[in-house]
């Protein structure tokens, strides 16, 4: 619904109280579909670091010889790499601390957006 018009701040009917209603009624609408998606997007990321960790190697998300396009594989760890440096997880931390930077697909999957994992 638009409030606004171009010509004047707020149409006549405008009130605080129906605006609010709106952003309620979104709010409670995300919640609930975020607990519909949130169990699937756990699965994919699973599935994604089981893969990769089983299949190839714990390490293989920098290898872009696990990747079909090289160039694509590049911009994609150029992403990852700002979420991770982002990242303030314990699980980060810990692995920057312990292990010097290098995170293991289960680590990196962790700490990507899922628009990073579905690309990926």
């Amino acid at each position: 619904m638009d409030f606004k018009r171009p010509d004047d701040p707020y149409r006549p009917v405008t009130h605080l109280s129906t605006i609010y209603a709106i952003y309620e009624s979104d709010r409670r609408f995300r919640n609930l579909m975020l607990g519909v998606i949130d169990p699937n997007a756990i699965s994919i990321r699973t599935k994604i670091a089981q893969h990769l960790a089983g299949d190839c190697d714990p390490l293989a998300c920098p290898d872009p010889a696990y990747f079909v396009d090289s160039t694509y594989h590049a911009n994609q760890l150029a992403t990852i790499d700002t979420e991770i440096t982002r990242s303030r997880e314990p699980l980060a931390d810990h692995y920057r601390q312990y292990y010097g930077g290098t995170f293991p697909i289960w680590v990196t999957v962790a700490m990507m957006s899922f628009g990073s994992v579905s690309k990926m």
